[in-house]
């Protein structure tokens, strides 16, 4: 004669583990589509000289991967700006068009009204410093034409100096 398994909540709760655990398992095992193909690199061999044999790999891209078009030589220039209430030192930068252009603008709090600083240019978004805030402010843009970046006092908008980008 067959046993029957107490009726107590603990066999009931170990056999719903286990049938959840078995379901989960059986789903986890299905087959996954393969991945997308994409053609491989061809690799060849080849003689340098008659006396001397060098194995070279040469890396041949297929056609349809190549996406590389001539682009304008660029140059990568970083500045380093103190702005104050006397203005921008220095006052001036010269660039050549399409150099991507790093400036580190670093706040003199020792020489700036106590509502701090804006800086503002079509090259950028504006900077609102205020006095105590973060005093290193970097900003990155690539210049097509000359410009000019301003500072001003914030709550009168009185202009405290310009800074002129020189592009060549």
């Amino acid at each position: 004669m067959i046993e029957k398994i107490p009726d107590r909540k603990g066999y009931r709760l170990l056999l719903m583990s286990v049938m959840i655990v078995a379901y989960i398992t059986a789903g986890c095992t299905s087959s996954a589509p393969p991945p997308a193909q994409v053609p491989a690199p061809v690799t060849t061999i080849t003689e340098v000289s008659a006396s001397v044999t060098a194995v070279v790999p040469v890396t041949t891209i297929p056609q349809t991967m190549v996406t590389a078009s001539p682009t304008p030589q660029e140059s990568k220039k970083e500045f380093t700006v103190t702005v104050d209430d006397s203005g921008f030192s220095p006052s001036t930068i010269s660039l050549n068009r399409n150099d991507s252009v790093i400036l580190h603008l670093r706040f003199n709090d020792d020489n700036i009204y106590y509502g701090g600083m804006d800086v503002k240019s079509d090259q950028f978004p504006a900077i609102e410093y205020r006095i105590g805030s973060m005093k290193n402010r970097d900003v990155a843009f690539v210049p097509t034409s000359s410009f000019k970046i301003s500072a001003y006092w914030p709550s009168s908008g009185v202009l405290k100096g310009d800074l002129k980008g020189e592009v060549t």
